[in-house]
């Protein structure tokens, strides 16, 4: 879990360069902004889970 949780937090961290490299409306940007929607996400669904398997 641990480790599936530090691979979402590093794509996190790759997104969030892209968006500051891309220009204001750009598609790359807005792509971009999808995918840490999707990470954010994963990022939830992991703690879920890691709380289910705690109790």
């Amino acid at each position: 879990m641990n480790e599936e949780r530090q691979r979402i937090r590093k794509w996190i961290a790759e997104i969030e360069q892209r968006i500051q490299a891309a220009e204001v409306g750009s598609a790359e940007r807005q792509w971009a902004g999808d995918d840490l929607a999707r990470a954010y996400g994963e990022l939830e669904e992991c703690d879920r889970r890691r709380q289910a398997n705690d109790t």
